[in-house]
Formats: C-alpha cells, structure tokens, sequence
C-alpha cells in the first residue's frame, strides 16, 4: 500500500483492519484459491481500478500508518493497559 499498489487479502484475519474492500484492495474468503485469481485477475486487467485503488492505498498508509499515528493509538491505550496489569498486583 505504501508503494502506490493495491492489496489483495483475507477476511477473517484482521486484514479488514488494514485494506478497505473495493477501496485500498480487495479482500476475499480463506482458503478460496479460485476467489483470489478472481480478485488478482481482476487487477491485473484494471488498470484504472488498479490506479484507483492504488492511490487510495497510498493515501491510507501515508495518512492511518506513519509511526507517529501509531504511536497516538498505543499512547492513548497505555493507561488503560497499565491500570488493568497493575489491578493484578494489588
């Protein structure tokens, strides 16, 4: 996604966290070999959806993805975290 290129992934492991269907790529079901050269066929043969996508990828990455992004999120969670493991100790 960084790279300007969309993902192709799996529903069910967490991947809906990271590619948006039809948005930043296209996800499909576990274990389905037939449903992902569907979806990598479907790439290859769009360019336009490919550029899309792609586009959009990039955007996320550079908008949801930077270091100082991630580390707002584990900041604004540490408390909560801590408190929960120090309940353990007292």
């Amino acid at each position: 996604m960084a790279f300007g290129l969309p993902c192709v992934g799996v529903f069910g492991q967490a991947m809906e966290e990271i590619i948006r269907h039809e948005e930043t790529g296209l996800l499909v079901p576990p274990e389905d070999s037939d449903a992902l050269a569907k979806a990598l066929a479907r790439l290859l043969s769009q360019p336009a959806l490919r550029q899309r996508m792609g586009e959009a990828a990039r955007q996320r990455v550079a908008r949801e993805f930077t270091w100082a992004r991630v580390v707002e999120r584990i900041a604004a969670d540490l408390p909560g975290v801590v408190e929960h493991e120090l309940a353990h100790y007292r």
